[in-house]
């Protein structure tokens, strides 16, 4: 084993998706790995491709979405460093249910699906860690949809905001606001937000003469100390 997969191992035993699992199994996984770059714009997988890997991402961000038949895209989520993918389909699926696209310069772990999924089934905790985050991952859908269903698109925006800073903002070492690492443009959030560019930048610019956000460079970041330790917890 290299000293980058000694590292990585001692990373993924802190996963909820490995952390049942023994060393051996964990030994088998890292020996199976391949590491894989991305630059910005470049594809981890289609929708509808065989579901061959099962990625941990290192670094940088991904960014989920659906692309239904008429080729337009709906925003599903975002994963960064310590994100798993896919998580939608383990176990059942032949295929990928939706589109993973490199938002940023992206490396990750790629393990065969095959050996990943015949080795949780195999233990009963590991089984059962897999299947919460996969519980996770609904009820962070689900939330995004009952918030998501409003007619005014400026409070779509807001929430969109707040979605995304459950996935990947981190709080400052006072607790006192999160921040996005990974920079975000106007059309993307206006994308998220199913709203359009003008509404997205007049929204972006009244929440910042609020206070409530700054947002500099693409970079933005909440000012709210309960978001921050709700997210701290």
């Amino acid at each position: 084993m290299t000293p980058k997969q000694q590292i990585l191992l001692t990373k993924l035993q802190q996963q909820p998706e490995f952390s049942a699992l023994s060393l051996s199994e964990l030994t088998q996984i890292a020996n199976r790995m391949q590491f894989q770059n991305y630059q910005r714009g470049e594809l981890l997988f289609e929708q509808g491709m065989p579901r061959k890997w099962f990625y941990f991402v290192m670094s940088g961000l991904v960014r989920l979405f659906h692309r239904n038949v008429d080729g337009l895209e709906r925003f599903y989520a975002f994963r960064h460093r310590g994100g798993v993918l896919p998580l939608v389909g383990m176990l059942t699926n032949n295929d990928y249910a939706y589109v993973a696209e490199a938002s940023t310069t992206v490396e990750v772990a790629a393990i065969p699906m095959s050996c990943y999924e015949q080795i949780v089934r195999a233990n009963p905790a590991g089984l059962a860690n897999l299947v919460r985050s996969m519980g996770a991952v609904i009820d962070l859908t689900e939330n995004e949809l009952q918030l998501m269903v409003t007619n005014n698109a400026k409070e779509r925006l807001r929430q969109a905001i707040w979605f995304v800073a459950q996935q990947i903002g981190e709080p400052d070492s006072k607790q006192q606001r999160v921040r996005i690492n990974y920079p975000i443009a106007i059309t993307e959030w206006a994308q998220i937000s199913a709203t359009s560019r003008e509404t997205a930048s007049q929204v972006l610019q009244k929440l910042k003469q609020q206070g409530q956000i700054t947002y500099e460079r693409k970079y933005l970041t909440i000012l709210d100390a309960d978001l921050a330790v709700e997210l701290s917890s």
